[in-house]
């Protein structure tokens, strides 16, 4: 069994991963329990255009991955702090 250090990277999109801690931190309070704000489309809709606000190199199809990652990864395992 190979150990992680000779595996090959198999993520193909880098600049994503450096990105997303940011960009989670930035759309949690657009899916946050607490905020009463309207239904979830408009969530969705808000979130994406704060993203492409802020990351203004991203690609649609890049932004639509990371709402819709941040919106689905389930509280235990949200990301906690920069590594």
């Amino acid at each position: 069994m190979p150990t992680e250090a000779t595996q090959a990277e198999r993520r193909a999109r880098a600049d994503l991963r450096v990105i997303f801690l940011e960009a989670f931190e930035m759309l949690t309070p657009f899916f946050s329990q607490q905020n009463g704000w309207g239904s979830a489309s408009s969530h969705d809709h808000l979130a994406y255009r704060a993203l492409k606000e802020r990351f203004p190199m991203l690609s649609a199809q890049d932004c639509l991955v990371l709402v819709m990652t941040a919106k689905r990864l389930p509280p235990q395992g949200r990301p906690i702090g920069k590594p």
